[in-house]
């Protein structure tokens, strides 16, 4: 998978805001949504359920693009030990 690179700021800072609205939305759509069918949820409902789920999973995938673009947390990437340590 290629990683996404935005080259600009604003475009990173825009990016972790859309992350973060989105993953809110989901989540909040799925408590109203499991609230009001928690006794009669039937197969596609499941699926409904499912798909806000990977909704929200984008969401926060899409923030932390956003947070390693700007350089705040690379997230993404697992630490790399140092020629000090690894010996």
């Amino acid at each position: 998978m290629q990683p996404i690179e935005i080259h600009s700021r604003r475009g990173s800072l825009a990016l972790g805001v859309v992350g973060v609205i989105d993953a809110i939305c989901a989540i909040g759509t799925l408590f109203v949504y499991l609230v009001t069918s928690w006794g009669a949820a039937s197969a596609i409902d499941r699926l409904l359920q499912f798909s806000l789920i990977v909704s929200a999973a984008g969401g926060v995938y899409l923030l932390a693009v956003g947070l390693e673009n700007l350089g705040i947390r690379p997230v993404l990437r697992p630490r790399r030990a140092s020629a000090a340590t690894s010996s």
